[in-house]
C-alpha cells in the first residue's frame, strides 16, 4: 500500500481523486457501448520479460506469456461504476500490487473492442505530456508538477485556449483535459483535427504526438505509476461550486483550427456560388450529408476523410444485411477491397494503428475468412497506406489525391449491387433517385422550419386575399 502525507492543495483536490470521478466525466454509464480498460501488473511483466529472454536463447516458450505484460477488457457501460468503485476486484489484477498500472479509454464503442471504426462518441480532447521519458531535456525532466502546471496554463492563456477542465499529474507528466459536450462519429475528422492541433501547440513542452486518437487509452486518475511510484491524480481542477466546468468542442476548434466553423461555412458558400457562376455541375463538387448544419442547405463541402467514414459505416452495414451464406460469388472480396480502401483514406494519419483497424474491420466483414487469405486480401492496401502515411500522394488532375483506390459512386453501386430496400438503410452508398428524394424530404422540412408555407396553404391564403379584393370592389 502506498502512502504519503497530504498537502494543503492536494487535500483541497482529494474530492476529485477517486477512480470514478475523473472518468465519469466523458463516460456515461446510462449510455449504450463499451469502454475499454487496460491493465499491467508487476508479475505479467516478469512474466513477459523471462518469455521474451527464453525466446531470443532459443528456448521454448508460451505465445501467450509474451503478451502477458499489458491486457485489456471490454465492458459495457452501465458495469462502469461497480468496476471503479473497486478496480481489484473486477479486473484480474490484485489490490495490494503496488506494480498495478490501469488506463482507461477516452472514447465509448459500439463494440467490445477500441477500433476507431467502433467508435459511437466521445466527450473529452487532452494532451498527454511526458516530461520523464528517455531524451528529454533537462530543462523539463527537472519540472516539479506545480512548476510544469505554472508553464501548461500560461501556454493556455496565451494561446487563448479554453480553460482546461482538469490536469493531471500523471506520474512522469500532466495530461491536460477538456471536457466537452458528448461528440457522435460523425464528429470525428473535425474532432481529431482539433487534437493535432492542441498536440502542435503544447509540442515543445513534450507533448506526446502519439497519444492523441480516439481509440487511446489514458491512465486512470486515481491509480498508481509503476515506474514512478507516484499516483496520478489531478492538480488543477477548473470547478464552480464544485462542478467539474465543460468546454463546448466548438470553442475548442475554434480557437486552434485555420478556420472557426462560421468561417467554413462562409468559405463554401463562395465556392459554391462560383462553381454555380462556371455553370459546373454542383453534383461533382457537393456531396449531400443528412443533419449538415450549412445555411444555404443540406449540402456540405466535399471531404474524401469524412466521405471515406460514411462509407464504411454503409460498407458494414451491407455485412450485417448479407448473411456469408446469402452473397453472390466474389461479393465478400468486392466488399472487402471497397471498405479497407475506404479505411485507408480515413485513418491515414494514424498510421500506427493501422493493423488494429484493418483486422477488426475484416473479422467483421469476413468472418469466415483465414488470416492468411486477409493478408493476401489487404496486401495491395496496406502497401498503399504505407506510402499515404510517408506522404506520396498523387497528382490528379492538379489535385493531390491519395494512393488507394477511390471508385466513382456508380462503380460502388455497381460491384456490391446494393438492392433498393438495402439502399434504404443506408446513407451514402444509395442510388441518385434515392439520394435526390431524401434532399427534397430535407429541404421540404428545412423550408416548414423557416415558416415557408407549403403549395396548399399559399393556394389558400392567396384565394383569401383575391375574395377579400372581389369584396372591396362590390
Amino acid at each position: 500500500m502506498h502512502a504519503h502525507a497530504l498537502t494543503p492543495s492536494q487535500l483541497a483536490l482529494a474530492p476529485y481523486c477517486r477512480p470514478g470521478f475523473e472518468a465519469a466525466q466523458y463516460h456515461d454509464a446510462s449510455r449504450p457501448g463499451y469502454l475499454v480498460f487496460g491493465y499491467s501488473t508487476a508479475t505479467g511483466r516478469q512474466i513477459a520479460r523471462d518469455a521474451f529472454r527464453r525466446k531470443e536463447a532459443g528456448e521454448h516458450y508460451d505465445g501467450w506469456e509474451l503478451g502477458a505484460g499489458y491486457r485489456q477488457r471490454s465492458l459495457p457501460l452501465r458495469e462502469m461504476p461497480r468496476v471503479l468503485a473497486d478496480p481489484a476486484r473486477h479486473l484480474p489484477i490484485s489490490a495490494n500490487d503496488p506494480g498495478t498500472d490501469i488506463w482507461v479509454s477516452q472514447g465509448e464503442f459500439t463494440r467490445p473492442n477500441r477500433q476507431k471504426i467502433n467508435l459511437a462518441r466521445i466527450a473529452v480532447c487532452w494532451v498527454d505530456i511526458d516530461l520523464r521519458h528517455e531524451g528529454a531535456p533537462t530543462r523539463l525532466s527537472s519540472l516539479t508538477p506545480d512548476k510544469a502546471l505554472a508553464l501548461v496554463l500560461a501556454r493556455i492563456a496565451e494561446r487563448g485556449l479554453p480553460p482546461a477542465s482538469m490536469v493531471l499529474w500523471t506520474g512522469r507528466g500532466l495530461c491536460i483535459k477538456w471536457y466537452t459536450d458528448v461528440l457522435p462519429k460523425a464528429a470525428y475528422p473535425r474532432w481529431a483535427a482539433a487534437q493535432a492541433a492542441l498536440v502542435e501547440t503544447f509540442a515543445d513542452l513534450g507533448a506526446d504526438a502519439a497519444a492523441r486518437d480516439a481509440s487511446r487509452i489514458l491512465r486512470l486518475a486515481g491509480t498508481y505509476n509503476s515506474k514512478s511510484g507516484t499516483l496520478c491524480e489531478p492538480i488543477y481542477v477548473n470547478e464552480f461550486f464544485g462542478e467539474v466546468q465543460r468546454t463546448a468542442f466548438d470553442d475548442i476548434a475554434d480557437a486552434v483550427l485555420p478556420f472557426t466553423r462560421q468561417q467554413l461555412a462562409e468559405l463554401r458558400a463562395k465556392r459554391a456560388a462560383a462553381a454555380k457562376a462556371r455553370k459546373q455541375r454542383l453534383a461533382n463538387r457537393l456531396i449531400a450529408l443528412e443533419g449538415s448544419r450549412r445555411a444555404s442547405g443540406n449540402l456540405q463541402a466535399f471531404n474524401p476523410v469524412r466521405l471515406a467514414w460514411l462509407q464504411l459505416d454503409d460498407y458494414r452495414k451491407l455485412a450485417s444485411l448479407r448473411a456469408v451464406g446469402q452473397r453472390p460469388e466474389g461479393w465478400t472480396n468486392s466488399l472487402v477491397w471497397l471498405a479497407t480502401s475506404a479505411l485507408a483514406v480515413a485513418v491515414w494519419a494514424d498510421a500506427d494503428r493501422w493493423d488494429n483497424e484493418l483486422a477488426s474491420l475484416c473479422r467483421e466483414l469476413a468472418p469466415h475468412w483465414s488470416a492468411s487469405r486477409i493478408a493476401q486480401a489487404t496486401s495491395t492496401v496496406r502497401s498503399r497506406m504505407q506510402q499515404m502515411s510517408q506522404g506520396m500522394w498523387v497528382d490528379w488532375q492538379g489535385k493531390k489525391r491519395p494512393p488507394v483506390y477511390t471508385p466513382r459512386h456508380s462503380t460502388i453501386l455497381q460491384q456490391l449491387g446494393v438492392t433498393d430496400a438495402e439502399a434504404e438503410q443506408l446513407f451514402v452508398i444509395i442510388p441518385n433517385d434515392l439520394a435526390r428524394e431524401r434532399d427534397r424530404l430535407r429541404q421540404h422540412e428545412r423550408r416548414r422550419g423557416m415558416g415557408v408555407p407549403t403549395r396548399q396553404q399559399w393556394l389558400e391564403s392567396h384565394e383569401q386575399r383575391r375574395a377579400h379584393a372581389r369584396l372591396l370592389r362590390a
